[in-house]
């Protein structure tokens, strides 16, 4: 029997948490759950997003483009063209996984992470609509 901590060859075990996962539809993806009289106000909101053409492209499934621009990113934030290109291609793979919990898995098992952090949110800059005023508590 192996000390604890240690796996039968003597390996150390470690338990993997990512705490930087953002989940759920992209910003669009909201649209048929907004009331009716609504919509207008919330199109107006995503058009005046800064990356909406990238939600757009998620919301189709289009992970190419999702990945070209998480790679167009990489490189405006000075990595290197190799880094670039290899952070791309992983992207590729993984970019599904933004918005379908089997693939997210599935990406996670690959990795060896046990557990995640989850935001709400499918992309940092566009969260999930929040009430322009707070909402008030029931007493």
């Amino acid at each position: 029997m192996p000390p604890d901590g240690l796996d039968a060859s003597g390996q150390e075990r470690l338990l993997l948490i990512s705490t930087d996962c953002h989940a759920g539809p992209p910003l669009p993806g909201f649209r048929p759950y907004v009331d009716p009289e609504h919509r207008d106000a919330f199109d107006a909101y995503c058009r005046a997003r800064p990356n909406i053409a990238l939600a757009e492209a998620a919301l189709r499934g289009d992970h190419d483009a999702v990945a070209a621009a998480l790679g167009a990113f990489m490189r405006a934030t000075g990595a290197s063209e190799e880094a670039a290109e290899g952070f791309c291609r992983r992207a590729a793979q993984m970019t599904a996984g933004l918005f379908d919990s089997k693939v997210r898995n599935e990406c996670l098992d690959a990795e060896g992470i046990a557990a995640e952090v989850i935001f709400s949110d499918g992309f940092v800059e566009d969260p999930s609509p929040a009430p322009a005023r707070p909402l008030r508590t029931l007493p």
